[in-house]
């Protein structure tokens, strides 16, 4: 021990502080014991408790630091109140948790509360209303708990604050008030509680009607930045990333950017979280985002997971099984995996599956009784798709009687849990005829316009055909147009490209551009659709495509503004100026067509050079060279997952 003979009681604490707070803590506990053994330093009792508290200069000691606090407070030092009551509320290190104990202590702190600051009050409040919240020494009393709360919250504590908002959420002994209570949940969050914006996310999925994806987002964002951390009010950290990639992969209320979309679900993936990683492969080997598609490494990736127990994987593949114009289809080991899954714990996905199973006869007689049983117990697990499949079986009478007004409960139902796009195009319709409710045309066409935005391409297509029968002025035309587009910009949706092609085939909404409707039939048909392949081959047979007007129309403003440049040297343009050969960027596959006139012409994967027939009289056809192994390539595909099916 030092020399300190000569000091005074002031000078040993005043040396002991400075020692302190220049963290040399070994020096600092000496004196401070020196001041305590020699003089019995009222002040020094205090530092030491802290010092044997959090573990500086000494080991964490909490029975020991309780006793000099305690010795401290005896000496008049109300400062070392407040962490008498902290440590019986927490306990640990050589301390029982003692709700009882605290509760006094705080409560005695709060009878001299002009001896604290503002914020050691505060605390003390919230750690008053959380005990009487959740019954800790006490009977569960929300009406007290929400007056500490509050008391702690004017103060300046954000977390109570969030207890306030859960109070007035949940009604919780006093009548519910959502808007009251997302009042207070907004100064918490805007104060930086993560538990708060998690809540918020909350809040605005479950009492924001309609939803407000955007602020919706921010809220993700804001949480989804925040440290790692899992609360107890909502979803976990890597959720919130995953939801965040979902909205702009979706396009909900915001313009689809597959570039963000995968950022955060990557994020999502590294972090462990299940979806996460599952959305990450889906978009890596069946959406192309990476390169080229590659089913059937999806295909077998999908099956590992699910032989693993993955249950979202085994409804994945179960639904990629159910696919009949697929090389994959395989309706005996769908519905074994949806089973399979349903079985495990209810999956909501996997009964949504059996359900679909049975009412559209996929492997099973069809049954609309047993359809229907599967649907509502998804349904009653917030599966939208199942909410969706019961508005349609009540408006289509199968398996129960017609009735309209429960079809369009489940559609709004369905709208309410996800906005599922499918529902909102089925109520939209609904809203226009006045078939279970009261015709809306206005009403019909806002969620008509929600639908088309996600890239549904029935919502699309009924859009270009009220054009066409007049139902859109010149003005909002253009609107509509900037509609259909916006899934287009980042190659999202094969149907939605299709729409846009036929809409420049057949000179609907815009002019006749065969060069624009040769663009989005090609982006289209690359991803697979069927549709698009024809409009290909219906688009080459026209006798007119050598009459395009090649100037620009009035949709070039459009296009620039959405970011989708009309490139006039396209493949279709130098095919239109009988060039002999055009090159195709970044082509994962041609397109296959067949016609009576021409030869066959068949899909050639990493293919760079495309040779027109440019010899012909007639109509001009692609000719496709090396068309043998493109033929081989699929025979393949379909042996090695026979092979892979026979796995269970």
């Amino acid at each position: 021990m030092s020399d300190t003979s000569d000091y005074s009681a002031e000078q040993l604490y005043e040396r002991g502080k400075e020692l302190y707070w220049r963290e040399e803590f070994d020096l600092a506990l000496e004196i401070f014991m020196d001041a305590i053994d020699q003089y019995h330093h009222p002040n020094s009792y205090y530092y030491v408790g802290i010092m044997h508290r959090k573990g500086e200069g000494t080991a964490k000691n909490y029975a020991k630091a309780l006793k000099y606090y305690i010795k401290a407070v005896k000496k008049g030092v109300t400062a070392a109140v407040m962490p008498i009551a902290h440590i019986f509320y927490s306990g640990g290190f050589g301390v029982h948790q003692d709700y009882r104990k605290a509760m006094k202590v705080y409560l005695f702190a709060d009878s001299i509360a002009s001896e604290f600051y503002d914020s050691d009050i505060s605390k003390a409040h919230y750690f008053i209303g959380t005990m009487h919240y959740n019954g800790y020494s006490t009977r569960i009393d929300y009406n007290s708990a929400l007056m500490w709360f509050k008391s702690s919250a004017n103060n300046g504590h954000m977390k109570a604050a969030c207890g306030v908002a859960i109070i007035y959420l949940n009604g919780n002994d006093v009548p519910r008030q959502p808007k009251l209570g997302f009042k207070w949940l907004l100064k918490a969050a805007k104060g930086g509680i993560t538990e708060a914006q998690e809540a918020m996310v909350y809040f605005y999925q479950m009492y924001n009607d309609p939803r407000d994806y955007k602020k919706l987002l921010y809220w993700f964002k804001k949480y989804a930045d925040a440290p790692k951390k899992k609360t107890k009010f909502y979803r976990s950290f890597f959720e919130m990333q995953y939801m965040v990639g979902i909205i702009y992969k979706r396009g909900l209320d915001v313009p689809v950017d597959l570039n963000l979309a995968l950022h955060w679900i990557k994020k999502s993936a590294a972090g462990g979280f299940e979806s996460g990683k599952l959305e990450l492969g889906l978009m890596c080997y069946f959406d192309g985002i990476f390169g080229p598609k590659q089913e059937v490494a999806g295909m077998e990736w999908l099956i590992e997971l699910a032989i693993e127990g993955h249950t979202y994987a085994q409804t994945e593949l179960g639904n990629r099984l159910c696919q009949d114009s697929s090389v994959f289809c395989n309706y005996e080991l769908a519905m074994h995996l949806f089973k399979r899954a349903e079985k495990h714990n209810g999956n909501s996905i996997a009964q949504y599956g059996i359900g679909n199973m049975y009412k559209q006869g996929w492997g099973v007689v069809i049954d609309y009784d047993i359809a229907f049983k599967w649907f509502k117990k998804a349904a009653k697990q917030k599966n939208s798709k199942a909410q969706h499949a019961l508005g349609r079986m009540y408006a289509e009478g199968k398996g129960i009687l017609q009735n309209w007004k429960k079809a369009v409960y489940w559609y709004k139902t369905s709208v309410g849990t996800d906005d599922n796009p499918e529902a909102q195009y089925d109520l939209s319709q609904c809203y226009y005829q006045g078939q279970g409710v009261p015709e809306n045309t206005s009403l019909g066409l806002k969620l008509l316009k929600k639908s088309a935005e996600q890239g549904n391409s029935k919502a699309q297509d009924r859009l270009r055909k009220m054009y066409d029968k007049g139902e859109f002025t010149e003005t909002n035309s253009r609107e509509e147009l900037a509609l259909l587009l916006k899934p287009a910009e980042n190659d999202v949706n094969s149907d939605s490209l299709y729409t846009i092609g036929k809409m420049f085939h057949s000179g609907s909404i815009v002019r006749e551009n065969f060069v624009l409707a040769f663009e989005y039939y090609a982006r289209s048909a690359e991803k697979g659709n069927k549709g698009a392949i024809e409009g290909l081959k219906q688009l080459q047979l026209d006798e007119s495509i050598a009459s395009v007007n090649k100037g620009p129309d009035d949709i070039d403003f459009i296009l620039s503004s959405l970011k989708i440049i009309s490139n006039q040297n396209t493949a279709a343009q130098r095919k239109i100026d009988k060039a002999i050969f055009f090159r195709v960027e970044n082509t994962r596959s041609a397109i296959l067509l067949e016609t009576e006139e021409s030869p066959k012409f068949f899909h050639v994967e990493n293919t760079k050079t495309t040779v027109i027939n440019n010899k012909d009289e007639g109509t001009h056809f692609f000719h496709v060279k090396n068309a043998k192994p493109a033929i081989a390539k699929t025979r393949s595909r379909a042996s090695l997952f026979s092979r892979i099916t026979k796995v269970r």
